[in-house]
């Protein structure tokens, strides 16, 4: 599962980087904040090969809503950073593609 979900990540990674080179502006900052989302949630798979990518996608989840929560003039990439990650716990749940 972890290979499967890192695989799944990766695919969406390049296909938003595709999208991004014909985005206009505003498409343009949703799609690199949700790049972002999945870079980072990536890079924590990486990091913790012993912990559930389900688990690490939780806690994705709970920070980015506790981020998203506090004032802040560029909370928004918190909220799409949230809703990313939701992306990918519902492909663990293997429901639909991430992107």
């Amino acid at each position: 599962m972890r290979e499967q979900i890192l695989q799944d990540i990766k695919e969406s990674i390049i296909a938003i980087s595709m999208e991004l080179l014909h985005a206009g502006k505003d498409w343009f900052t949703q799609l690199s904040y949700e790049k972002w989302a999945l870079l980072e949630i990536q890079d924590l798979i990486l990091q913790n090969p012993e912990a559930s990518p389900w688990d690490i996608v939780e806690e994705f989840i709970n920070l980015m809503d506790r981020y998203s929560l506090v004032p802040h003039p560029n909370n928004h990439i918190f909220c799409v950073a949230h809703d990313t990650a939701w992306s990918v716990l519902v492909e663990l749940m293997g429901e639909e593609p991430l992107h």
